[in-house]
């Protein structure tokens, strides 16, 4: 029996219940022999998307979609891990980022149903392919990352900072520097994060 399977599901899902829905966000598997097909949506290649769920019709609302403003004029590809979501009453917010990716909170008041976002740290090559020169090492966020929801819906965000450089754009590898690292800190009320 063939057990190949062609279309390429979503894995590494995040998902929180706020009120009647649950929302999830998850991230597209990457190509192997028995998934070769990659998906690609808005021009992101395998991309971070979310799905809501009605408990009390037992539906689907949305399914595998991108939230707004997450498309291929600012990231590249998705990544699996690179994202995190919380939920409070009627809020849901979630961090999406990654080493060579603006850091970008996505935040609903109304369960998932509509979204807003805030660049929170904007990497500074866009849809960054790794055929451009970076020879300032930029700092960055390195991928891990959590955002927490207080009582009142103010979104808290913190995230590993670290930096990177790229001086050859014959291949898709960059220099990272691990020892250039700490916690950042921001949340809503702020203009950017602390060090600590």
């Amino acid at each position: 029996m063939d057990t190949t399977v062609s279309i390429p599901g979503i894995l590494w899902n995040r998902a929180v219940v706020s009120g009647d829905y649950l929302v999830v966000i998850a991230n597209y598997t990457d190509s192997s022999t028995q998934q070769p097909n990659r998906v690609r949506k808005d021009d992101v290649l395998a991309p971070t998307v979310y799905s809501r769920y009605q408990f009390s019709t037992n539906t689907w609302l949305v399914e595998n979609a991108l939230l707004p403003g997450y498309s291929g004029t600012r990231y590249a590809q998705g990544g699996g891990d690179n994202y995190s979501i919380d939920a409070n009453g009627n809020n849901i917010a979630v961090l999406i980022g990654g080493l060579t990716d603006d850091l970008t909170l996505f935040k609903s008041a109304d369960n998932g149903a509509t979204w807003t976002n805030t660049i929170i740290d904007s990497f500074p090559v866009p849809a960054f392919k790794y055929k451009t020169l970076m020879l300032d090492t930029p700092y960055t966020n390195d991928g891990s990352m959590n955002v927490m929801l207080d009582a009142s819906g103010k979104a808290h965000c913190f995230w590993g900072r670290s930096r990177v450089f790229d001086n050859d754009t014959t291949n898709e590898t960059l220099s990272f520097f691990p020892g250039q690292n700490a916690i950042v800190y921001w949340n809503e009320n702020k203009p950017y994060g602390d060090y600590q």
